[in-house]
């Protein structure tokens, strides 16, 4: 047995010098031999008369002991030798840059690249997507005119949520070229930019990179209501400038050399335009202008305060559908809020997610009518079945890489859910005919306050007049001394009114 065992130990031991050659066996690995290989580098654009680095020392050597030879054709018809040089280019434009490295075998490698020189700097920011070709065309003007624009987008977020959020972040990864550019252009829907722009602020504490810069605000809505929003955006930034325009007035941008010829063409073009210079004023009818202005300055989202700022604008419109026209609803709460959530969500994908909700539920409720169960519990599993139902279609879209569908704001969800439930129960006291036509109503008047809300004319109005909220009280109480008949019983009782009529 002891023989035994040492046999199996020796020959155990005896396995491991026949690996470690086999491993170690120079004939068994392949060696790579590094070819030439020449490396450029240099920024995409510079600046005219600036020193500009052209580095080389990335380049792959062969023979690491014997140094490579590299030789620089500038594209402006100078030529420079050495690992790493500066140039400067005189004159804007485009410039194909070439290297080329020689080993000590004479064996050479070259690398190209094209760069633009430029002599001002435009930072363009927006999220406006039917811009799209006039962004594109501006872009092309001004290259020609060795002008370079940047631009920061977000031209594929379906809400204004959702574009806060990216630009923001693209705006915080660009903080060196708002040091560099010469104009911040912010080219977008209704008051979005000045708000951005303010609430930016919170995000990058520091903001000396304004400071003795002039901010142009591109919009299509009506300059004078932008005015108060500009004085917080002007008193939160300490830009030198502001200036409110129209779309017209980029390509003259491009055309002038400095802002004072830029605003002596527009006023030659007769072209709108608003200067604002100082910051909002502390007065009895500016002061929730002022509070509004502090609390973005503080870093509060201005979509947030849009929301709560539209929400008397939407239960005036509840309060009018109920009182004048007669239309049922589930009270003011629910079609309020429900417009808020399409607000948040985009009306196309609050409508598909709610009617899949609705859908589920009225599902789940004839399935369960087989078990003899509590109320309570009942509603339990119900909502249990539509979170399920939530979460299944995130990851679909998590499937289909739909960032519309993975992006959903859980609030809007949960107030989709506590509908669902309200749907359910009136199937259970009232019949599904009955939850229709209540549910149907309530949406219909959800959808129109959602286009009132969204109206880019409103939005700009409550946010730089906020006070006007103290008129829509005046609106409901007006409303709520009305006692003449409604639209719809006009209709219902037409018989009655007629044979009244009549005698």
């Amino acid at each position: 047995m002891r023989k035994t065992i040492v046999s199996i130990v020796i020959a155990f031991l005896s396995f491991f010098p026949v690996v470690t050659f086999s491993q170690d066996n120079p004939a068994d690995e392949t060696i790579e031999i590094p070819t030439l290989q020449a490396v450029l580098q240099v920024e995409d654009i510079v600046e005219q008369g600036k020193n500009v680095i052209f580095d080389a020392s990335g380049s792959i050597n062969p023979v690491p002991e014997k140094p490579l030879s590299h030789e620089w054709d500038f594209g402006d018809g100078t030529k420079e030798a050495g690992e790493e040089v500066v140039h400067v280019y005189q004159k804007s434009g485009k410039y194909q840059i070439k290297l080329t490295t020689v080993d000590s075998e004479g064996n050479t490698a070259t690398a190209e690249k094209e760069i633009f020189v430029y002599q001002k700097l435009l930072l363009l920011v927006s999220n406006d997507a039917n811009s799209l070709d006039r962004i594109q065309n501006f872009e092309d003007s001004a290259r020609q005119r060795g002008i370079y624009v940047k631009v920061l987008g977000s031209f594929d977020s379906v809400t204004d949520f959702i574009a806060e959020d990216v630009l923001l972040q693209k705006l915080s990864e660009s903080i060196n070229d708002i040091r560099r550019a010469d104009h911040l252009v912010f080219l977008t829907r209704s008051s979005f930019g000045l708000t951005l722009l303010s609430r930016f602020k919170e995000t990058f504490k520091d903001v000396s990179v304004f400071q003795n810069k002039d901010i142009i605000f591109v919009s299509n809505a009506r300059l004078s209501l932008l005015t108060t929003i500009a004085q917080g955006t002007f008193q939160a930034m300490a830009p030198k400038r502001i200036i409110l325009t129209r779309s017209e007035a980029m390509w003259p941008l491009v055309e002038s050399e400095n802002i004072d010829d830029f605003l002596m063409i527009l006023e030659q073009r007769g072209l709108e335009y608003e200067l604002i210079n100082t910051p909002v004023k502390l007065s009895i009818t500016t002061f929730l202008s002022y509070m509004m202005n502090f609390m973005i300055d503080r870093g509060i989202s201005s979509n947030s305060l849009k929301l709560i700022l539209m929400l008397p604008v939407i239960v005036t419109v509840v309060a009018f559908m109920k009182q004048v026209i007669g239309i049922s609803t589930l009270g003011v709460y629910t079609p309020s809020i429900l417009a808020l959530s399409f607000m948040a969500l985009d009306i196309r994908y609050g409508l598909f997610m709610l009617l899949i909700l609705l859908l589920i539920g009225t599902l789940v409720r004839i399935f369960m009518r087989h078990y003899r169960l509590l109320y309570i519990p009942r509603m339990a599993i119900v909502l249990s079945f539509v979170s399920i139902t939530i979460l299944g279609v995130m990851f679909l879209g998590a499937i289909f890489n739909i960032s519309h569908l993975v992006s959903l704001s859980i609030f809007p969800m949960l107030i989709m859910s506590t509908l669902t439930e309200q749907f359910v129960s009136i199937q259970t006291g009232k019949g599904f005919k009955q939850a229709f036509f209540i549910i149907s109503e309530t949406i219909l008047v959800a959808v129109l306050n959602y286009y009132v809300a969204t109206w880019e004319f409103m939005q700009t109005l409550m946010l730089s007049h906020p006070e006007l909220v103290f008129v829509f009280i005046l609106i409901n109480i007006g409303l709520g001394r009305f006692t003449g008949l409604r639209l719809s019983e006009y209709f219902r009782f037409r018989e009655v009114l007629r044979h009244t009529e009549e005698e």
